[in-house]
């Protein structure tokens, strides 16, 4: 069974600069952390090809709305410049014979991962994403015809989940079931010792994808300043928007509404969630300024926060599918 890594390398930076900058060893130990870590993931399985995906600085969202990520914040007593110059110097060192590195100005990791994932299950490859960006789960599925699955893991100390796609014990069970290829290398029981292995190290977290995006629409995003789509205000002036409770609320009358697919893009979709916001949030369904509101947030979330190629301007999705095209292992 092919089976690709996809590191998120800013989440693998950052999960290990905080605690070097605490035992104050950031400058001895930049580095080897980063190669040991690295090596720790590239050697738990055969993988078909390793990826190694990082952000730019610079984001295609902002240019769609000026304030993503508008709140976020840097540390200004952490030494940033070596931060960065040593990680850029970890990536220089990585071998291009055995792993692909991509980043490009402009383009998100998440948008690189959403890509590869897709390209990759095009062509029977299943895929290990080593990230906690809770936008990936919308990711996470997996096909019987053809037969891949796509899981997401953190390590995080004392924080360590895997996250599957819900009914992923189907696929598991079809997996063992299929018929060996006497002419090809047959990774299956490698495959289910490593998820064997991972539900007996981490948390299990079982991801219904739809859903996970559908909740973060409403919701929002404050750690990427993503509004809710529709903040109300207290007596003290307090802003409320709709949480992850309200917006899984809102999930399950839709589902009600809506029991088969959908299309995120329809009117019957916008139509649909307006009217349960408005029911949520005890506001007049009749008022248009409201309507507006609603409409033009969930508009702008759906374009920030799916992992689709027809919300991106067309010029970074070319960067991605001609870099891709280059890059990928079939």
């Amino acid at each position: 069974m092919k089976l690709s890594l996809i590191i998120d390398g800013n989440f693998m930076l950052h999960k290990i600069i905080w605690p070097l900058i605490k035992m104050n060893t950031l400058y001895g130990d930049l580095m080897p952390a980063l190669e040991i870590n690295f090596k720790k993931h590239i050697e738990m399985y055969p993988f078909h090809q390793i990826w190694f995906v990082t952000d730019s600085r610079k984001s295609w969202r902002k240019e769609l709305y000026n304030e993503y990520k508008g709140n976020r914040v840097k540390d200004e007593e952490v030494d940033w410049e070596f931060i960065f110059n040593t990680f850029e110097e970890f990536k220089e060192k990585l071998d291009v014979k055995r792993f692909t590195v991509v980043s490009a100005d402009g383009i998100e990791g998440d948008d690189w991962i959403a890509h590869i994932v897709k390209k990759s299950n095009e062509n029977f490859i299943s895929t290990l994403i080593m990230s906690s960006d809770g936008d990936l789960n919308q990711l996470l599925s997996w096909s019987l015809k053809p037969s891949v699955i796509n899981i997401k893991y953190k390590d995080n100390i004392g924080q360590e989940k895997v996250y599957f796609p819900e009914g992923y014990n189907i696929f598991l069970n079809a997996l063992k079931k299929e018929k060996i290829d006497l002419f090809e290398l047959d990774w299956r029981q490698d495959f289910l010792n490593l998820i064997k292995d991972f539900k007996s190290k981490y948390t299990v977290v079982e991801v219904d994808p739809i859903e996970s995006i559908f909740v973060k629409i409403v919701q929002g995003d404050k750690k990427d300043n993503v509004k809710s789509l529709y903040t109300t205000y207290t007596s003290s002036n307090k802003p409320r928007g709709i949480g992850e409770a309200g917006a899984k609320k809102i999930w399950s009358k839709f589902k009600e509404i809506n029991p088969d697919m959908f299309d995120f893009d329809s009117h019957k979709f916008y139509d649909d969630i307006t009217d349960l916001v408005c029911e949520y949030k005890k506001l007049d369904p009749t008022n248009n300024d409201i309507l507006l509101t609603i409409n033009e947030n969930l508009k702008n979330n759906i374009r920030l926060l799916r992992l689709e190629k027809q919300y991106m301007p067309a010029r970074y999705y070319d960067i991605i599918e001609k870099k891709l095209n280059e890059l990928f292992i079939r």
